[in-house]
C-alpha cells in the first residue's frame, strides 16, 4: 500500500517531462514502476490498490489453510484489468525495466527484464515474483518457487552505463548507507509517505497518498530540470 506515494510521484515526475531510461525496482519499487509507466491513470491506479487491499484483508487466518493458492491464481485473476503490453513500456521510454525478486530453490536473488517479454500475462507473473501480495496469500512456494525480492536485497542498480542513478523510495525503506558510501547513486530520494499500516488504511489514504507522491515528483523534477538547465547555461 505505501508504493502509491511512490507511483504518485513517478507519475508527476513524468508529467513534468522527467523520465528515466531505466527502471530498475524490487517489491513495491517493482508494481510502483509497473503501473506508473504502463499507461494507467489515477482512478486505475487507485482501483488496483484496492483490489490489492482487499486480498489482503480477505481471510486473513484461512489462507494459511489448504488447499493453498500455490500459483496466486486469485491474484492473476484479479490483475487481469490492469496488465500491460510490452509496447506499451517501450513506448513511454523506458528500455529497460528490470524486476527483481528472490529464488527460495536456489536462495539467490534474480532478475528479468520485463520490456523483453511479449506476453503481458508472463510480464505481470514476473512483478508478482518479487511483490509480497501473492506471498501472503499463505507460507507455501509460489509462482515458481519466487518470493519478495526484498528479502534478499531492497534495491538494486542496472549494470548499464548511465548519466545518473536516482534510487527512489520512502523513509520506512532499507537503502543501505554502503551504497550511498560507495557513489552508487547520484541521488537518494526518500518520499514522505502516509500509510504506515498497509492493511488498516482506507480508501481515503490510498488517494491522499497517491496525490502525496504525485505533488512531491512534481516538485522534484521541477527542481532537477531547473538546475540541470543552469548548468546548461553555466
Amino acid at each position: 500500500m505505501r508504493g502509491i506515494t511512490t507511483v504518485g510521484a513517478l507519475k508527476g515526475m513524468m508529467d513534468v517531462g522527467l523520465n528515466p531510461d531505466i527502471i530498475t525496482g524490487v517489491s513495491c519499487g517493482g508494481y510502483a514502476a509497473y503501473m506508473a509507466y504502463g499507461g494507467h491513470e489515477r482512478a486505475e491506479i487507485i482501483e488496483w490498490f484496492h483490489v490489492s487491499r482487499s486480498h489482503f484483508k480477505r481471510k486473513p487466518l484461512m489462507r494459511f489453510l489448504p488447499p493453498w493458492d500455490i500459483m496466486a491464481n486469485t491474484v492473476q485473476h484479479e490483475s487481469r484489468p490492469f496488465l500491460v503490453s510490452q509496447d506499451t513500456f517501450i513506448n513511454s521510454g523506458l528500455k529497460h525495466f528490470y524486476v527483481g525478486y528472490t529464488d527460495l530453490k536456489t536462495k539467490t536473488f534474480l532478475v528479468e527484464d520485463i520490456t523483453k517479454i511479449d506476453d503481458p500475462r508472463k510480464a505481470y507473473r514476473v512483478i508478482m515474483k518479487s511483490s509480497m501480495i501473492p506471498f501472503v496469500t499463505h507460507h507455501a512456494p509460489h509462482l515458481d518457487g519466487a518470493v519478495d525480492g526484498g528479502f534478499l536485497r531492497a534495491q538494486f542498480p542496472s549494470r548499464h552505463e548511465v548519466s545518473q542513478r536516482w534510487l527512489i523510495g520512502h523513509k520506512t525503506s532499507l537503502h543501505p548507507k554502503r551504497n550511498r558510501d560507495k557513489g552508487v547513486y547520484d541521488r537518494v530520494i526518500d518520499l514522505t509517505i502516509n500509510i504506515l499500516n498497509p492493511i488498516a488504511c482506507t480508501s481515503r489514504q490510498i488517494g491522499v497518498g497517491y496525490d502525496l507522491g504525485y505533488r512531491q515528483g512534481v516538485e522534484i523534477a521541477e527542481k532537477f530540470l531547473k538546475d540541470y538547465s543552469l548548468d546548461l547555461v553555466s
